[in-house]
């Protein structure tokens, strides 16, 4: 029976391999989107903060809360933080006004 189950194992693995391909590394300030749990539709916006493993980084949520999450369920995004955001906002407001 053992034998059987290795034989099956190694079929799925290689068909799974056809397609899986591996993510990229983030770094630390990188801005990210945020797979939502279960079954939401709203992804959130982040900042990565550090490394937390192999596949893993702590994130800095808007909101000002950190959550763990596995690479897969984080995707890099080429817009501003929302800090940054706010700080453009301000100079452009200071620049107008002068």
């Amino acid at each position: 029976m053992n034998d059987n189950m290795e034989k099956v194992k190694s079929r799925q693995k290689k068909y799974y391999d056809k397609s899986a391909k591996p993510l990229p590394p983030l770094q630390q300030g990188d801005t990210v989107r945020i797979a939502p749990p279960g079954y939401d539709k709203g992804w959130k916006r982040g900042t990565i903060a550090m490394e937390a493993g192999v596949r893993s980084y702590i994130v800095d949520k808007d909101d000002g809360t950190q959550i763990r999450r596995n690479r897969k369920h984080l995707r890099k995004v080429n817009e501003p933080t929302a800090s940054c955001s706010h700080q453009t906002n301000i100079e452009d407001d200071e620049t107008q006004s002068s």
